[in-house]
């Protein structure tokens, strides 16, 4: 494959890509719990809501509610992108890619593309699937948005790019990293440990860093309410975290040994 084209490196990737099982089992997993978790909080939301304060039901966002899941299922979207490099490592498959593809760059695109697509796709799927079953639920209480409401649009848009970009940040990782288990860990701590950390610094601190965490913004990203950054600065500093880790990933992987 010395002469493959972008097109062919990205088909083969892509081939690549859904042929591994774990992936097959990441889309359901992630895409149903997606679904499942939107449901239920729609159903607590409607069961306690006599009891909230007044405060409370005013700030109340019914598309964070829906998409609720996503503060957990993004780790398995960005799964698709450790899996998509980490599994090669593993086997000892890349040195065989590298060979047949010796501009590496060009591979590490098209996973890169390939990923972030897969990412995209599933997850607009997974946030439109818990949007569908979760409105019905709020219906009862009035508290449903349509799809063609302001900003809900964007906001369903805006949670598919998050977990798309997700994938790059896990595939970044892992490219560096070169282990899977790696990947997965500090995927792990940017999405779980850094929002326990980061209260925990001095103020005014805390509240400085916290709108830059990334589960946070993709949190900004979907929500029909702006936050502490608007949802096109949080998708602009949420895109830079997947610049960062590709591009130092591109760096390593043209210098190094497979």
């Amino acid at each position: 494959m010395n002469g493959a084209t972008a097109a062919d490196v990205l088909a083969a990737e892509w081939i690549k890509l859904r042929s591994v099982r774990s992936t097959l089992w990441t889309v359901l997993v992630t895409t149903g719990l997606t679904i499942a978790a939107g449901v239920l909080t729609a159903k607590n939301v409607v069961t306690h809501w006599a009891a909230l304060s007044p405060a409370d039901r005013e700030d109340f966002d019914p598309l964070a509610a829906v998409l609720s899941g996503l503060f957990v299922t993004q780790v398995g979207f960005g799964l698709l992108g450790v899996l998509a490099i980490g599994s090669e490592y593993a086997t000892g498959q890349i040195r065989t890619t590298f060979m047949a593809v010796p501009r590496r760059v060009r591979v590490l695109a098209a996973k890169a593309v390939a990923a972030g697509m897969a990412a995209f796709v599933v997850g607009e799927a997974a946030a439109l699937g818990a949007f569908a079953a979760a409105r019905p639920i709020l219906a009862d209480r009035r508290l449903d948005v349509g799809i063609g409401d302001p900003g809900v649009p964007r906001a369903l848009l805006g949670a598919g790019a998050f977990l798309g970009l997700v994938a790059l940040v896990g595939l970044g990782l892992t490219a560096i990293i070169r282990h899977t288990a790696g990947g997965i860990a500090v995927l792990f701590g940017l999405v779980f440990v850094a929002p326990w950390v980061v209260p925990a610094l001095p103020a005014p601190w805390d509240a400085r860093v916290e709108p830059y965490l990334l589960t946070s913004l993709g949190q900004q990203m979907y929500a029909l309410e702006p936050g502490a950054l608007s949802p096109g600065a949080a998708a602009g500093w949420c895109a830079a975290y997947a610049a960062v880790a590709l591009g130092l990933a591109t760096v390593l992987i043209s210098r190094r040994d497979a």
